[in-house]
């Protein structure tokens, strides 16, 4: 996998699981920690085996990478730092969750076996899981569908 698709893929991991956290589970204003083991316990992540390996620092190399990502994040505008240790997403990050969400549920809805296209062998260059596409289409189907529809991705 190139430099750029992981990057993209750790990104919308973090941006799903704050989305997740604050909309399912009401956690408006998680810290790292909390974001990093729902991740990792709701399986939204596959967490190739050397990323378990412990930094310098002592932390994950995977857990070290997001925390990067968040800050990539922070700087596009679509999470803050309202406290230290503590992420919020933005109206922004919402709304890009919200879209993305809506496309991957069109493309998954084109190809009605998706879930086969993710193979052991594609999972290992993968950093997104089946879990990802599912909780996607799920936002899809509630009060995004208007969404969608009134910024023309689905029809109406």
């Amino acid at each position: 996998m190139n430099k750029g698709t992981k990057v993209k893929q750790q990104q919308r991991v973090v941006l799903l699981a704050l989305y997740l956290l604050k909309h399912i589970f009401n956690h408006n204003m998680p810290e790292k920690k909390q974001v990093l083991n729902f991740i990792q316990l709701r399986g939204l992540m596959n967490i190739p085996k050397e990323d378990l390996d412990a930094r310098d620092s002592g932390e994950a190399i995977w857990r070290n990478d997001l925390a990067w990502k968040r800050q990539d994040l922070k700087d596009s505008g679509f999470i803050t730092k309202p406290e230290k240790g503590k992420w919020q997403l933005t109206p922004q990050g919402e709304e890009n969750v919200e879209i993305w969400a809506a496309k991957v549920k069109i493309r998954s809805e084109k190809t009605p076996d998706w879930e086969a296209e993710f193979t052991p062998d594609v999972e290992e260059d993968l950093y997104i899981t089946k879990e990802v596409v599912r909780w996607a289409r799920s936002i899809a189907d509630t009060h995004l569908k208007e969404t969608a529809q009134s910024i023309g991705i689905l029809p109406r």
